[in-house]
Order: structure tokens, then sequence, then C-alpha cells
């Protein structure tokens, strides 16, 4: 585990507990990155510790909403005025398990995200195939997810 990892364990543990780390934690905008949400991590998202469990992204986005006032961060440019505990949700990579284990767990707890998507290889440039067999794909399951910016 990571010393973040480990640092926001320690931390949602201690909210519970402690007004001064509630408040500390909830002034502006808060930012909570998320890469995979599986139960079977690869080696390489092991070794890059960029995979959450289904139990521990439910506990952890369920203490985020406690916490928070999540919001959508499509309208965070129409916002006038910003919550004073304002949270956001973001996912980069578009890993699988964000689609199949995390969306479906902040749609049953009607929380709003973003997915942050690289479209391009390492050494290579866009897919334009690959992109369109993937944007196809997911509209067809997730109606209305892919906006191009």
């Amino acid at each position: 585990m990571t010393v973040a990892a480990q640092a926001l364990r320690a931390l949602t543990g201690l909210t519970g507990r402690s007004r001064w780390v509630t408040r500390g934690l909830t002034r502006g905008l808060s930012v909570f990155t998320f890469h995979d949400v599986t139960d079977k991590p690869s080696p390489f998202q092991v070794a890059a510790d960029v995979a959450t469990s289904t139990q521990v992204f439910r506990q952890q986005v369920e203490w985020i909403a406690r916490t928070f006032d999540v919001i959508d961060p499509t309208t965070l440019d129409r916002l006038e005025n910003l919550p004073s505990n304002a949270a956001v949700i973001t996912f980069d990579d578009a890993w699988l398990g964000t689609f199949t284990n995390g969306f479906a767990i902040l749609d049953e707890l009607s929380l709003p995200t973003i997915s942050f998507l690289n479209y391009c290889g390492v050494d290579n440039g866009v897919d334009a195939a690959a992109l369109a067999a993937f944007e196809r794909g997911i509209n067809a399951e997730f109606p209305g997810m892919v906006n191009r910016h």
C-alpha cells in the first residue's frame, strides 16, 4: 500500500472521531482520483498501485458522500458559488473496471463523476479505429457517456 493510500485510510478513520480533521479536509474543492475498480487487478495494476477493490471503493465513495458535497464536474464552469466542502470524483485512463464496477457503484449512490481517457499510445499517435470502436461500445452500454472536449 502506498504512503498516500495509508494516509487516506488513516484520515477516513479519524474523520468519524475528529471534527477538526473533517473541517480541515472540507475547505475549498477536493478532487478524488481513481484509476480502476476491480477485484482482479493485473500484475501491472498491482505494481503501479492503480486498482481499488470494489469493497474499498464503495467504502471510500460513501465516506466522500458523507463528508463532502459531491458536485457534477461538468457544472464547474457554471457554478458561481462553489460549496465550501465541494468535491469531484474522477477516473483516469478508462480501465474496464471503471465502467463495469466504478460507474455502477456511483450510479447506485447517485454520485456524479468524470472520466479522463488517454487515446494515445506511448509510442504511437491516436488509433482512430480503436477509438471509434471504443466510443461505439461505450455509447451502446452507457448512452451519452462520451463527450469530447
